[in-house]
């Protein structure tokens, strides 16, 4: 999918990507696209689909409504999301915590998650980023990186919020003043210093971090 406007949906999500059960090892590609005025949601992945491979690379979401990309059950699945942009997109259900990027149930060990090179600026919404693992059993050991993205003016909750143990965070730029928080981990999640370096203000201030299960807002522990 190359190139294709995806606009003015209002009843349902824009994009609703269902996969059934015996669908294993597809891939799909997403690039150079558009997402705007959504009012239900941009794009959605769901289904009891088996190793999916999705990216995402050169797109740009904008005034969607609701959560702009949905990963209902993400079990050793890979998702790369590249050099997109997300802009003026606002919750829907802030109760139910509508984000820019959610991915719930993140099970497995075998999963492939990469939010890199994009920007993020004037959402309005619960969080901008939400990655949780939902389950009881083990954690999963997958690693996960969000790395050399902006984060501007956005107005949330946190800027990224997950109860993941495998998150890293890097090499960000952040300027939310009226975010709440920039980063808040909730347990099982317990960062490490090398999980979180060269993060940095716009305005050249680094972002330091506690290990109190929840965190960082220009140096400080943010409590929620």
């Amino acid at each position: 999918m190359d190139s294709v406007n995806v606009s003015a949906h209002h009843d349902a999500t824009a994009v609703d990507l269902f996969l059934s059960a015996d669908t294993e090892n597809v891939k799909i590609g997403i690039t150079n696209s558009l997402f705007y005025d959504n009012k239900k949601g941009g794009l959605r992945f769901s289904g009891s689909f088996r190793s999916p491979r999705a990216i995402l690379r050169g797109c740009r979401f904008s005034r969607n409504f609701g959560e702009t990309i949905q990963f209902e059950k993400f079990g050793n699945a890979s998702l790369i999301v590249d050099k997109c942009t997300f802009l003026s997109n606002s919750y829907l259900d802030f109760d139910r915590g509508d984000s820019v990027i959610s991915l719930k149930n993140v099970q497995g060990n075998d999963n492939e998650l990469s939010i890199s090179n994009c920007q993020f600026t004037k959402n309005t919404v619960h969080d901008v980023i939400t990655i949780f693992d939902n389950s009881t059993a083990t954690p999963s050991t997958t690693h996960i990186s969000i790395m050399s993205n902006k984060f501007i003016q956005n107005l949330a909750n946190s800027v990224i919020t997950t109860n993941f143990p495998n998150v890293s965070v890097t090499e960000n730029k952040f300027q939310d003043k009226r975010s709440t928080c920039e980063i808040t981990y909730h347990p099982p999640a317990s960062p490490k210093s090398e999980d979180l370096l060269r993060n940095t203000m716009v305005a050249g201030q680094q972002i330091y971090f506690a290990l109190k299960n929840t965190e960082v807002f220009n140096g400080s522990t943010c409590h929620v």
